[in-house]
């Protein structure tokens, strides 16, 4: 998986089995195992409230000890970096997320949709630490 950031001139990178990289560097997720403590960034407003889960989401918010918007760009790019622990994108296909799935889960972290299963064609889908990804699902439902 290949993720390029020109804004940032970064580039993020990994093969299946050997790790995460960002310029040359080994990368990993955060490890915050609470919500309390965590940082959450999600994608649009406006597709949660579509898909009837802005409720959830801003429960979900309620509980974090950071919590904002930001462009699924932003977004992974911080989680990747383990500056946020959860991102939850509102809306994507298989090409937004197929690098940025294994990327993830390279760096430590986890990657599914909604229900908890890996879904590259999942519409909603969260990236996080892997620690607090159960507990992210549970509050989404």
């Amino acid at each position: 998986g290949v993720y390029f950031s020109p804004a940032t001139d970064e580039i993020f990178y990994c093969q299946k089995g050997k790790g995460a990289f960002l310029n040359g560097k080994k990368i990993k997720v955060s490890n915050i195992k609470k919500l309390d403590y965590a940082n959450i960034v999600h994608g649009s407003i406006h597709y949660m409230e579509k898909i009837n889960k802005l409720k959830q989401l801003s429960k979900l918010s309620a509980l974090a000890s950071g919590k904002y918007g930001a462009s699924d760009c932003e977004g992974i790019n911080r989680l990747l970096k383990g500056q946020v622990d959860v991102y939850i994108s509102g809306h994507g296909y298989v090409w937004d997320y197929a690098a940025l799935a294994i990327l993830t889960e390279e760096a430590g972290g986890k990657f599914s949709d909604l229900s908890g299963k890996f879904n590259l064609y999942g519409d909603t889908v969260i990236f996080s630490n892997k620690l607090l990804h159960n507990q992210t699902i549970e509050i989404l439902k």
